[in-house]
């Protein structure tokens, strides 16, 4: 255990070398607790009768304390994982109401990035301090909990003259393992249209690889000012500040038009448009670049402009460029001339780049037969990687309902696979087959859309809750539309949730297109069924056989077992930094 010599609870925070730059409260009460050295102290107070005091108490210092009205679990429900720097806890029981313990504190470990402080009551001297230590709760006993400071030990004379012991306070500090980080060759700058903590696949997959680089090897760019989204109800916007620890900087547009562009014809204007929007954004990311003494820059797919300007600074700049690919890059437009732009930058961008990283085989293969160019496979990693119990019995769950489950969202790249699975389920009444949906979407944009009957919608969940919904389901199911806006894009598609499903050991049933990618690596390593065509008998059938067939189900969950070590975050990481180091030689 610690032993403090700290003459004050903010002296022991100095001390101790606490992080509390950022800093959350969770039932703060009429005052909140005073931590030096906070730059931004979000309190979140659930009781009404507290709110007005606890504004009051906050007005010399207003744009310090950011103060909401919340419960505390919903609260941390908002935040993304690693959010802020310290949870400060007065009242563990008053916050924890209602909420299994160590449900609440998983929450509290996920968000935060460095501390939890626990202050709690010590009515009994010194023998309290090492009780507390190690705490009666077995989900407080888990965590290695340190004394951070005590208040001084003295008594109290009551008017009878009896000397009686004075509560006194203690706070115990919980410090998150914080792994070591990799370093990439040389420091870089990433340009991307989304990054974390936006709910897209191509956020979630760069997250997952930079969180393990140290951020001072990189700086994140992009016109999306996703700072917006790192707290809950655009409670603060802290420009610079990302998710990943690494610098942001924000592509403010600029361009202003003319009165001579105005007046030319509206496509003739939009081609302009985008050149000159290219232009601008990579004078803005090269002068960026050679600000940070970057050496290299990665383009990410997802946008047209985002990408080429990327390219362009690299050539300005004149540092090393590195194409990465989550999807084909020239069928992310579904206007025709926007497609013709693409095709000619995608040429001239993949043949120039020091190197070319691709998520699956099929956009390797395509881009070496495209353009002559040995493009690198990147897996889309999984969150984690750690075995879970027993869990390749893959009997079925409930004797009631056999459950399909689907988790995140749902739109035209999906719309007619989901509308066909409905279908199929109203076949199927004898074994009470019902699709459980997981999504932040509302259920009437996806009803809506046709996909109603025999589902179940539900609210989304944070990653380690949907890891577990994902081994405790039947069936997951993983579509693909046979009609959409982007076909090619459907064909070479790699989704984030493949290797989620082939980790969660249960069944996979894919409804998509024939010839794409998906199809092919479950039929290629035997790690689920696929139905290809589209027809919803087909699907009934497929259900039927992996409800009632417990031998293919075994046989199925084992195979995505052995093909889901493939998808390790850290293998993907590797990889990554591999190809870099590679190309510098």
């Amino acid at each position: 255990m610690l032993q403090t010599t700290a003459t004050s609870f903010q002296a022991a925070l100095v001390t101790q070398q606490v992080k509390a730059e950022l800093v959350l409260e969770l039932g703060c009460g009429p005052r909140p607790t005073n931590i030096y050295g906070a730059q931004v102290h979000l309190c979140c107070e659930n009781r009404i009768d507290s709110l007005t005091a606890l504004q009051n108490a906050t007005l010399r210092e207003h744009n310090k304390f950011v103060i909401f009205n919340a419960a505390p679990m919903q609260a941390l429900a908002m935040f993304p994982d690693n959010a802020v720097d310290l949870i400060l806890i007065s009242d563990l029981d008053a916050a924890a109401s209602g909420t299994p313990l160590d449900q609440f504190l998983c929450e509290c470990k996920r968000v935060a990035a460095h501390q939890i402080v626990l202050k709690t009551e010590l009515p009994d001297g010194n023998a309290s301090i090492e009780a507390k230590a190690h705490f009666d709760s077995p989900e407080l006993a888990a965590l290695d909990w340190n004394l951070l400071w005590a208040e001084p030990d003295h008594n109290e004379t009551e008017s009878a003259g009896v000397e009686t012991s004075k509560r006194r306070n203690a706070w115990f500090m919980w410090t998150k393992p914080q792994p070591t980080k990799s370093r990439m060759p040389f420091k870089t700058a990433i340009v991307s249209i989304v990054f974390p903590p936006q709910d897209s696949g191509q956020a979630t997959i760069l997250e997952r690889i930079l969180r393990g680089i140290d951020p001072d090897d990189y700086c994140l760019i992009s016109s999306h000012d996703y700072s917006e989204q790192l707290f809950p109800r655009n409670l603060l916007k802290q420009p610079g500040i990302s998710k990943l620890g690494a610098r942001f900087y924000h592509l403010t547009p600029e361009i202003k038009w003319t009165r001579r562009i105005k007046l030319l014809p509206r496509a003739l204007r939009h081609v302009i448009s985008i050149g000159l929007q290219i232009r601008h954004r990579s004078k803005v990311i090269a002068r960026i670049v050679q600000a940070e003494q970057c050496e290299a820059i990665i383009g990410c797919s997802g946008e047209l402009i985002e990408f080429a300007a990327a390219y362009f600074a690299s050539r300005r700049a004149r540092v090393r460029f590195y194409a990465y690919l989550f999807d084909e890059y020239r069928y992310q437009s579904v206007l025709r001339f926007h497609r013709v732009i693409a095709s000619w930058i995608e040429r001239f961008a993949l043949q120039n780049a020091d190197a070319v990283i691709v998520a699956c085989e099929f956009l390797r293969d395509e881009y070496r037969e495209r353009y002559g160019v040995e493009a690198y496979v990147v897996r889309n990693p999984v969150e984690d990687l750690e075995p879970q119990p027993a869990m390749l019995e893959t009997g079925l769950e409930s004797e009631d309902e056999v459950s399909l489950l689907y988790t995140g969202q749902i739109y035209a790249a999906h719309y007619d696979a989901f509308q066909r699975l409905v279908e199929a389920l109203e076949q199927l009444h004898d074994l009470n087959a019902r699709l459980h949906i997981y999504t932040a979407q509302p259920p009437e944009l996806l009803q809506a859309a046709g996909i109603r009957g025999p589902v179940v919608f539900h609210n989304f969940q944070p990653a380690a809750r949907i890891r577990y919904l994902q081994q405790k389901a039947d069936i997951l199911f993983l579509p693909l539309a046979f009609n959409s806006p982007y076909p090619e894009i459907i064909r070479t598609s790699a989704p984030t949730k493949l290797g989620e499903y082939l980790i969660s050991e249960r069944p996979i049933l894919a409804h998509v297109p024939k010839g794409s990618f998906i199809s092919w690596y479950l039929r290629e390593h035997q790690c689920g069924i696929v139905v290809d065509e589209p027809n919803p008998d087909l699907l009934a059938q497929a259900i039927r056989q992996l409800a009632t067939d417990h031998n293919l189900r075994q046989q199925l969950a084992r195979n995505a077992s052995q093909q889901g070590k493939a998808f390790s975050v850290d293998k993907s990481r590797s990889d990554f930094l591999e190809i870099l180091s590679r190309s510098r030689r």
